[in-house]
């Protein structure tokens, strides 16, 4: 995993599509890795990130630092974290 693509994809999304992504990652309820996944796949760097997962392991790992990374940029940003809404 590249951790300064994860930190730059972080720093260029919008606050709404963080808030999105974030509580996404963080709740993981029902269909919500899929959002997730679909939403990243539109970002070729991560898109690339994604499909060299070997396993769904791997997957879930990407996953996980990716929501490392937006938690980091949300209190940076001064973000409530697990807003479900999309303003």
């Amino acid at each position: 995993m590249n951790r300064n693509t994860l930190v730059e994809f972080a720093g260029s999304i919008s606050e709404d599509d963080l808030r999105f992504l974030n509580a996404r990652l963080v709740e993981r309820l029902q269909g919500d890795v899929a959002e997730a996944l679909e939403f990243m796949s539109h970002f070729k760097a991560l898109d690339s990130m994604f499909s060299a997962a070997k396993s769904a392991e791997e997957v879930f790992d990407l996953c996980d630092g990716v929501t490392e990374v937006l938690q980091k940029e949300c209190k940076k940003r001064g973000l409530q974290l697990g807003d479900r809404d999309r303003k």
